[in-house]
C-alpha cells in the first residue's frame, strides 16, 4: 500500500511485472466485457497459468486471443460450473512496483514507533490472521459433525419460500452477466441442487444451535 509504480517502456511483459489489462469475451453467442483496465501481478501466484502465459511477451497496446482454462486449484463448485470462454486480452500498461525503504520515514507513516515495533505489529497481525483461520476451520468441522450426527428433515413450508428466493437471485445474477436463456436453462438444475444444499445446511444448523443454546 506504500509502494510507488514505475511505468515500463520499450519492452514486453516479463514474469513479475504488473500489467493493466482488459479482458473481453469474444464468443459469438455471448460477447461481453469481463475485466476493464485492472492491474494484475504477472506471476503464477496471482494469475491462472493460461492468462499469465498469454500476457508474457505482449507490449503495451497489444492484444492476444485465447481460451480460458480451468484452474487446478479451483473449488468444486467452480469446477462444476466452469465453461471455457474465448477471450481477447488487451494490455493497457506495464509497471514495476517499487517497494519503500524500511526506514524511519516509513515507520512514522504507518504509525509505528520504530522498525522493531513495526515488525512486532506485523507479526502480531499475521498471528491473529492465522488464529482466525484456524478458528473458522474448527467451527466448520464442528458444524459438519453436528449435521452428520443429527440428521433431520425440514418442513417444506419453512424452506420453500427461501429456496425460491435464492434460486431467483442466482438466475438474476446470470442475467446480469448477460448469459443467454439457453445457458441459464442449462444451469438451472445445478443451481437448484446448490441452493437446496445451502438451505438444508443453514436451517438445520439454525435449529441445532437454538437447541444447544437452550
Amino acid at each position: 500500500s506504500n509502494a510507488t509504480w514505475e511505468k515500463v517502456e520499450g519492452r514486453a511483459i516479463e514474469e513479475g511485472d504488473f500489467a493493466d489489462i482488459s479482458i473481453d469475451s469474444i464468443d459469438e453467442a455471448n460477447p461481453k466485457s469481463i475485466v476493464k483496465d485492472r492491474r494484475f501481478e504477472v506471476t503464477n501466484k496471482r494469475l491462472v497459468p493460461w492468462l499469465k502465459n498469454l500476457l508474457i511477451g505482449l507490449s503495451e497496446g497489444e492484444s492476444a486471443e485465447g481460451v480460458s482454462e480451468l484452474d487446478e486449484q479451483a473449488t468444486e463448485s467452480v469446477k462444476n460450473s466452469f465453461k471455457p470462454t474465448h477471450v481477447r486480452v488487451q494490455v493497457n500498461g506495464i509497471y514495476k512496483m517499487i517497494k519503500p525503504e524500511l526506514d524511519d520515514e516509513l515507520v512514522k507513516k504507518v504509525g509505528a514507533d520504530s522498525i522493531e515495533d513495526l515488525r512486532s505489529k506485523i507479526l502480531s497481525n499475521l498471528e491473529k490472521e492465522a488464529e482466525n483461520a484456524l478458528q473458522e476451520k474448527r467451527f466448520e468441522a464442528l458444524e459438519n459433525a453436528l449435521l452428520e450426527k443429527y440428521n433431520f428433515q425440514l418442513p417444506a413450508s419453512i424452506v420453500e419460500s427461501e429456496r425460491q428466493k435464492r434460486i431467483e437471485e442466482r438466475i438474476q445474477h446470470l442475467k446480469y452477466d448477460e448469459l443467454s436463456d439457453d445457458e441459464i436453462k442449462s444451469k438451472e438444475e445445478e443451481i437448484e441442487k446448490e441452493v437446496n444444499e445451502q438451505i438444508d445446511r443453514s436451517y438445520r444448523l439454525y435449529f441445532l444451535n437454538k437447541q444447544i443454546a437452550r
